[in-house]
């Protein structure tokens, strides 16, 4: 019986030589060659179909004599189920060419498979309004990218989409859930099509995948916000703004937001081109109007007399925008009016509100003034989304918008003043 102490000390002749090992059945045939040049090498005699072959296992010692044995062992296996073990070991070797060329191809297919980032990138192209592009990359950026960012989409489960969504309901916000779950589920039903859209890049593969946020409930609405200021406390805020370290184009912008209740966008956004000063009018573009896509025409805002006095000292310090930015060619960031909000309700007693609130509160003012909620929705451009306002009704309503700012208007200016202006 072979040892490794007998192996250690076998010696090379001129001829090769074979030392059988004798032992049971299973091991029959089991030897090691010693070749001219020294090598030792374990294999198996056997005879199959009437031919006596020999099976190399492999050389000692990097084969030890215990593995060759054992290797011995299930070469006989096959041999008593009549199965060539050079035939086996070269199909074993082919199917593990074909399971590493496959797997070589799917690393090289996962390089260009679609992660989030891609989708997110692709999402964002297919947002029509910068304001909606601007708040869904912010909350991307903010509870998504960290984890997903590098995530193949195939990879990226409905438990991933959970952990993400939980992120905004454990600090408390819950429209922000709501809305990160929105722009999810419409992200990944985007990259669903992704493959037969010929407008999207083919070089990145999309994959097959199902939606992971449709079988997770979708997060319930948030209360609505119903703060406004109560005509005290727009002479507070006033009072307060006249005091602030507040810039002179944001006060002008947040007198603006309260004269015309328009959206703080479409304020920080306006252009020299959209003023007619001669017909006191202001003439919103639909592509800056948030119902634009839905009814794509023009929202015509008469401008009062406090508004064109405003327009009027404001400086044109940009041929394009009536409120620049500070470094850019471009217009004021709204989110700085709300900064400024903040500074001015900052060190008052005047309860902390939004600019979204400025335009509640013109809408809950009006209503005390009696103006009738269709004028009020006119001239706050409110989605309209019955059948005949949309496709039938096209009347802009500029007699009836101007009647209710002008009578808003002398209601602000009385109670700004302290006078009447009736």
């Amino acid at each position: 019986m072979l040892t490794d102490r007998q192996i250690k000390h076998l010696k090379p002749e001129k001829k090769a030589y074979r030392i059988y090992d004798k032992t049971t059945d299973d091991y029959r045939g089991f030897h090691i060659q010693v070749t001219p040049a020294g090598a030792k090498i374990f294999a198996v005699a056997f005879t199959l179909h009437n031919k006596k072959r020999f099976f190399t296992i492999g050389r000692y010692p990097t084969f030890t004599l215990s593995n060759a044995r054992d290797e011995c062992k299930r070469v006989r296996q096959l041999i008593q189920r009549g199965i060539d073990p050079k035939e086996e070991k070269l199909r074993t070797i082919a199917s593990e060419e074909t399971t590493r060329i496959r797997r070589e191809k799917k690393l090289a297919a996962d390089k260009l498979t679609a992660t989030f980032s891609d989708l997110a990138e692709l999402y964002y192209e297919h947002l029509e309004n910068p304001n909606t592009k601007q708040l869904c990359s912010g909350m991307f950026k903010h509870d998504v990218l960290p984890s997903l960012q590098n995530r193949r989409l195939s990879e990226i489960s409905t438990e991933d989409i959970k952990k993400v969504l939980h992120r905004p309901h454990k600090r408390g916000s819950k429209s922000t859930q709501r809305s990160l779950y929105q722009f999810l589920h419409a992200a990944f039903e985007l990259a669903i099509t992704a493959n037969s859209d010929s407008s999207i890049d083919s070089t990145i593969i999309w994959p097959e995948i199902n939606n992971p946020v449709s079988s997770i409930k979708k997060p319930p609405k948030s209360i609505p916000r119903q703060r406004y200021l109560a005509a005290d406390e727009i002479v507070s805020a006033w009072n307060a703004g006249q005091d602030s370290n507040v810039s002179e184009q944001a006060k002008r912008i947040l007198l603006i937001l309260l004269s015309t209740g328009q959206r703080v966008q479409e304020v920080t956004g306006m252009r020299w081109s959209e003023l007619d000063f001669k017909d006191s009018i202001w003439t919103i573009p639909p592509e800056r109007i948030k119902t634009g896509k839905v009814r794509p025409q023009p929202h015509v805002v008469p401008m009062t007399r406090l508004v064109r006095t405003i327009l009027r000292q404001t400086p044109r310090l940009n041929d394009t925008y009536v409120f620049p930015h500070a470094h850019k060619d471009q217009p004021m960031p709204w989110r700085s009016v709300g900064q400024a909000v903040r500074r001015l309700t900052e060190n008052t007693e005047i309860e902390r509100f939004q600019t979204k609130d400025l335009r509640r509160t013109v809408k809950t003012h009006m209503a005390r003034l009696q103006i009738a909620k269709p004028i009020r929705d006119m001239v706050q451009n409110h989605s309209l989304n019955d059948v005949s306002s949309i496709y039938y009704d096209q009347w802009d309503g500029l007699p009836e918008k101007r009647a209710a700012l002008n009578k808003w208007n002398r209601e602000l200016l009385s109670i700004l003043s302290r006078r009447d202006y009736q």
